[in-house]
């Protein structure tokens, strides 16, 4: 399945593209130039035909996933299969599991935010935030988490903002296309 656009804005001269793979799945971010947008090249969306993983079960099997905005790891939740021989919590079943639930533009003068909220299995509201200064030339990050629920919940792990779909302007086999 081809990578969906859910939303696009302008942050100074940034854009912030939140993408997904399906209705269902976790919602990722692309930060490009603005200026370069009208150059990125459409990701190929399966294996097919690559030699390497023809007999691999499941094959040709999609040539990437989007990866949700924001990693969590969560006390007692299993690590990732299969990434960094069980060295790292990133890409796993938490994040996962973390689904959109809405998206706002909140303008306060020359400040823009992008709040991106998403929702947990286990009764966690994520917020992400994404703000753009006129007088920065940068983006600011940042998330909090709410626990909604009825019993405590142990936080191992949380990142502001997780990058995906690198090298969105080369049309030869980068990394991750």
């Amino acid at each position: 399945m081809p990578v969906q656009l859910v939303e696009r804005y302008e942050l100074g001269d940034m854009t912030a593209q939140y993408l997904r793979d399906g209705p269902d799945t976790q919602l990722g971010l692309l930060l490009i130039p603005a200026t370069a947008e009208e150059r990125l090249v459409p990701a190929r969306p399966t294996l097919a035909g690559v030699r390497e993983v023809a007999a691999l079960p499941g094959a040709p099997g999609p040539a990437r996933r989007t990866p949700s905005l924001v990693q969590l790891h969560l006390t007692g939740s299993p690590q990732s299969a299969g990434w960094a021989a069980g060295r790292s919590m990133l890409l796993g079943p938490d994040s996962e599991a973390l689904r959109y639930s809405a998206q706002e533009l909140i303008a306060e003068g020359e400040t823009q935010t992008v709040i991106t909220h998403l929702t947990h299995p286990r009764g966690l509201t994520v917020s992400h935030r994404l703000r753009h200064r006129a007088d920065a030339p940068f983006l600011d990050s940042w998330v909090t988490v709410q626990n909604d629920g009825q019993a405590p919940i142990g936080l191992e792990l949380l990142t502001s903002f997780h990058l995906s779909h690198l090298s969105p302007f080369a049309e030869d086999e980068a990394t991750g296309r």
